[in-house]
């Protein structure tokens, strides 16, 4: 009424064109009230009308209100540039997500069963794809509205599981969008069908919190929308954030889990999902230790536990693929390191890895096999089912190497990345032989990569290609090859288990030092949390908020010891820079815990961010060491612990 009362007005009197009684006449006389009438004099005047009037009224109102806003939001398209971040898209309403990817825009409002959908990641309309955080974040589930249950995508079908969520196809693979992505709505719901869906995921929500209690409901109905058992989504991400965005993301990455595995998200007949799929969700939010606990607090037992452990070592974060692929002279550290590289490239990064493994155990360098890993990432990012119109392209290849169908039959080359990589090998022993010698004489990776692509793949811009693919065989070489960190920051020695603080740290203690990932140097854990009977001392160690650790150098596991100058001032660098992060307790000293534990954590309170409390061997503030007293001020200057 405020923003258009013409339109309210219009409504009315076409409703009540001749006013019968006392109440009809009031409310049409309200149009010529001096001062003009408010909102509240109009709710006030319906009231008084017979109930079945006042409905019909109230209806035609209700879808005046919603066209209003419909045809409103259609010129409310956010701008989005090259530099918008992930986190500011998924602030922008979710209608009004896909006419800002899409050219010309496509309004949710006018998807329905057979609409095409194009999308358009060329934001800042140069003709050209910008890959940005937001192109390799952003997902279907993010963009395309609910009442989507089926769509198609280069002739396969991927279906929700619920409302809300990723789509994935029979196989478990979840869809995923790129550049000019082709997506054809096949199933659409009718808003009655989805607002009838809400309800039953209304009353599961209710139930369940009626069953848990202090429970976070957000994450619950979040869950229920999404198909997922909130039991495991509460144990995986119900400490993050609540706000509708960082859970939308938290959903998103469970999502993205199942997807890159093809692990199934079905549930069993007591509502639990696999131990394949739990474990390995749980260790995308948690270190090690914590999604063991989660995993039996989940309803597995120590032998289910060991054996998906066990299982997900030998396949090296990877299901369904043959053990031999997995071995041969590399390290775990550097098909971690390749792993999560191609994961912040939002590309198939398990296949890619067991790429690299694969052409290292069939006598290339592993500088080669990175040249050609670099190709295979720019030709498929290492899906063995991509087709060239994910990527802008209309011929007729498929694959990691995208080999068209002549090649495709003589090579034995198939939809299973081990065929494709049989095919490739099989080709360099006979028809690609040329391309085998080019790539074998490399000497680098950016050789290899040049190598493979001009003698190999054969692109129309052999020079452009081979120069963008070198570059990131390049990279590859940097990310595998300069020294960089374990994922865990801190570890807990052997016989932790018989401290009497023997509880692993809180997720907030561990976020706050987690800057010591881009160090040399880790957090060893003396002693940990205490809970109930076994807690002794001051609080400060309840539910794992404090804990006394050393800091020991990553390779040669040996503590700072903080007698010695040199190491002195590292320790001061470090220290200050968790006061930077929160941490507000501190205690330290020789005749305390001797030269190099040092008590970490939250103040007596148990919490973080609060004024900086220390203290020395008598646990008061007056023996505070002085070189513990500097550390903690603001204008502290220490050394570079990045490079320390």
């Amino acid at each position: 009424f405020r923003e258009n009362p013409d339109i309210v007005w219009e409504v009315i009197k076409k409703n009540l064109p001749k006013p019968q009684t006392k109440a009809e006449k009031g409310l049409i006389a309200l149009a010529d009230k001096e001062p003009s009438a408010t909102a509240a004099d109009i709710l006030k005047a319906l009231e008084k009308i017979s109930a079945e009037k006042r409905k019909k009224l109230m209806e035609e109102l209700a879808t005046v209100s919603k066209i209003e806003k419909a045809e409103k939001s259609k010129h409310e398209i956010p701008k989005i540039t090259a530099k918008t971040t992930h986190t500011e898209f998924l602030n922008i309403p979710f209608d009004n997500r896909l006419p800002a990817i899409t050219k010309p825009p496509i309004y949710s409002e006018d998807v329905k069963a057979g609409t095409q959908i194009t999308l358009n990641f060329d934001y800042d309309g140069d003709g050209k794809q910008d890959k940005s955080e937001l192109y390799r974040k952003t997902t279907a589930g993010q963009i395309l509205p609910e009442n989507v249950m089926v769509v198609k995508a280069n002739n396969t079908e991927y279906t929700r599981k619920n409302i809300k969520g990723e789509f994935f196809d029979e196989n478990g693979r979840r869809l995923t969008i790129h550049h000019n992505t082709q997506l054809l709505i096949s199933e659409f719901w009718t808003d009655k069908k989805v607002a009838d869906k809400k309800k039953q995921n209304k009353k599961r929500v209710q139930e369940f919190v009626k069953k848990h209690t202090h429970v976070n409901e957000a994450v619950v109905k979040e869950a229920i929308a999404r198909g997922i058992d909130p039991n495991l989504a509460l144990l995986a991400f119900s400490v993050k954030s609540t706000s509708p965005q960082s859970l939308e993301d938290a959903f998103t990455e469970f999502d993205r889990v199942a997807g890159r595995t093809g692990l199934s998200r079905q549930r069993s007949k007591d509502g639990k999902h696999s131990a394949d799929l739990s474990w390995l969700v749980l260790k995308s939010f948690h270190s090690n230790q914590k999604a063991e606990e989660y995993m039996e607090e989940y309803g597995f037992d120590l032998s289910q536990i060991q054996s998906v452990i066990k299982k997900n070592k030998i396949l090296n974060l990877s299901f369904g693929i043959e053990p031999a692929l997995a071995n041969g002279p590399i390290t775990k550290e550097e098909k971690d390191k390749l792993y999560s590289y191609f994961i912040s490239k939002r590309a198939y990064a398990d296949n890619l890895v067991k790429c690299y493994v694969f052409f290292v155990n069939n006598g290339f360098t592993k500088a080669q096999s990175l040249g050609i890993v670099a190709n295979i990432y720019h030709e498929s990012l290492g899906d063995p089912l991509a087709h060239p119109k994910q990527y802008g392209r209309n011929e007729n290849a498929l694959g990691i190497v995208q080999m068209h169908p002549d090649r495709r039959k003589a090579s034995g080359y198939g939809k299973t990345l081990t065929s494709q990589l049989n095919a490739v090998m099989k080709e360099f022993k006979s028809s690609e032989g040329n391309a085998y010698k080019e790539v074998k004489k490399a000497s680098t990776a950016r050789e290899a990569a040049a190598a493979f692509c001009t003698y190999y793949e054969r692109p129309g811009d052999k020079e452009g290609q081979s120069i963008k693919r070198g570059a990131l065989a390049d990279k590859l070489v940097s990310v595998i090859g300069v020294p960089t960190f374990n994922k865990d920051h801190l570890f807990y020695p052997e016989d932790f288990k018989k401290q009497t603080r023997n509880k692993l740290l809180s997720n907030e203690l561990i976020t706050r030092t987690a800057f010591l990932n881009d160090t040399p140097y880790v957090m060893k854990i003396i002693s940990g949390g205490q809970e109930g009977k076994r807690r002794i001392g001051s609080p400060r160690h309840d539910h794992g908020n404090a804990a006394d650790v050393q800091f020991v150098h990553r390779e040669t596991r040996k503590p700072l010891d903080f007698t010695k100058p040199k190491d002195r001032k590292i320790v001061q660098s470090i220290l200050h820079k968790m006061v930077e992060n929160g941490i507000s307790g501190i205690g330290a000293g020789v005749k305390y815990m001797g030269p190099s534990t040092v008590h970490i954590g939250g103040s007596i309170q148990n919490k973080f961010g609060t004024t900086v409390e220390t203290w020395g061997p008598s646990k008061t503030s007056a023996d505070t060491p002085k070189w513990l007293l500097a550390a903690v001020k603001p204008d502290f200057k220490g050394v570079n612990i990045y490079n320390a």
